[in-house]
């Protein structure tokens, strides 16, 4: 196992502690007077977009610019960039959850292309430097302020694929755990599973180094311990502890990649339009199942992480948090197209057990039930059924 990864690129600087947001346009100013803020309604409804704006330094200009919501698409990337083109920023902020800030990362490091975010997303490099990107998360979380991945969304083809470059890595990262204090119950769930999924999987890849394990172990513990107490409260004291466990794990995603769950959440999500952290969260499980021979020894390091026998620990975890299996009981005329572009993910690629398709099946059978039909029907019983919904 290697110690250190070949390459890994880190923000260049990280702001931790509860009211930092409020400093955004200071930290903006060290690139130009101008900036463009990128941000959701709700922060919009709690007060956070004016504290940034009425927080700005004299002679500092900050246009806000809110995202219509909902996981961004390439279309929202163009009229993110449309707007910089009009306005000319030097800096490009981001305050809001996962959505925002990919959203926002892609226009600054899209911002002098020539091409279209579609050319970029069908897989053309980013070789033009952008602008100076800022991230806030209000989530807890993607750990999109910690990569330089841009999840987005072709709304022509429902295909959710990634436009990566280090030149996308933030400038500067504002931790502000004040700004979870509003986030609804379903949000702090789903993108707390999110976060979870990413850091056992990221210990769990085939890309992992020593110093991505330790990251990522630590990404672990910190939300798996305070994931349910923030979810009754999110203005408790251990936001603090899921904001920064939800980054630790960026940092180690960003260069030893996924697995399984993210490969088949990408296509699961686009085409049934749910959160991404719900399903990441469902499909947890079965992914333990299915890697626990093939990295014993990590299974046992996560079993001294999560407090438990991993598997009972996650389906604990999704009952605190009332998540429910979506997709019991649909239709799933798809399922051809959803195996082979799991087969197809990076993602996929580096997890632990080689995916093979009917690991596919099998796992369609456990989250579809008896309406997979045929699909399953070689597949079915070559692992045990461990769905508890």
């Amino acid at each position: 196992m290697r110690q250190f990864p070949r390459q890994m690129g880190f923000p260049s600087d990280v702001l931790y502690n509860r009211g930092v947001v409020t400093r955004l346009g200071e930290q903006g100013s060290a690139f130009g007077s101008r900036g463009l803020l990128v941000h959701s309604r709700s922060m919009r409804q709690s007060g956070a977009v004016d504290r940034v704006l009425e927080s700005a330094p004299q002679g500092v200009e900050i246009v806000p610019w809110q995202h219509r919501g909902g996981e961004p698409t390439l279309d929202d990337v163009e009229a993110a960039r449309s707007r910089a083109g009009e306005l000319d920023p030097s800096w490009i902020g981001a305050l809001g959850g996962g959505s925002v800030l990919d959203l926002a990362k892609a226009c600054a490091g899209l911002r002098h292309s020539g091409a279209s975010a579609a050319e970029h997303h069908a897989g053309l490099p980013v070789e033009t430097p952008g602008l100076p990107f800022l991230a806030a998360p209000a989530t807890a979380g993607t750990g999109s302020e910690a990569t330089g991945v841009s999840v987005l969304i072709d709304g022509t083809t429902g295909k959710k694929k990634a436009i990566r470059s280090p030149g996308m890595l933030a400038a500067r990262v504002l931790l502000d755990a004040d700004l979870l204090a509003t986030c609804p119950g379903r949000t702090i769930a789903d993108s707390g599973m999110d976060a979870l999924t990413q850091a056992v999987e990221s210990l769990l890849s085939t890309g992992a180094t020593r110093f991505t394990r330790m990251l990522a172990g630590e990404g672990c513990r910190l939300i798996a311990a305070s994931l349910p107490e923030v979810y009754e409260d999110p203005g408790t004291e251990n936001a603090e502890d899921l904001l920064l466990g939800s980054f630790l794990t960026g940092m180690a995603f960003s260069s030893s990649r996924l697995g399984v769950v993210h490969g088949l959440a990408h296509p699961l999500g686009g085409y049934f339009n749910v959160s991404h952290g719900r399903v990441c969260g469902v499909c947890l499980p079965l992914a333990l199942e299915l890697n626990r021979e093939a990295v014993p020894e990590r299974y046992e390091e996560l079993r001294e992480l999560l407090a438990g026998d991993p598997i009972n620990r996650i389906h604990e975890l999704l009952n605190d948090l009332e998540v429910q299996n979506p997709f019991q009981g649909m239709s799933l005329e798809n399922a051809e197209a959803i195996v082979r572009e799991t087969l197809e993910s990076g993602s996929t690629a580096h997890n632990p057990k080689p995916v093979t398709d009917g690991d596919m099946r099998w796992f369609l059978g456990c989250l579809f039930g008896e309406s997979v039909g045929q699909l399953i029907s070689e597949s079915v019983g070559q692992r045990p059924e461990i769905s508890r919904w």
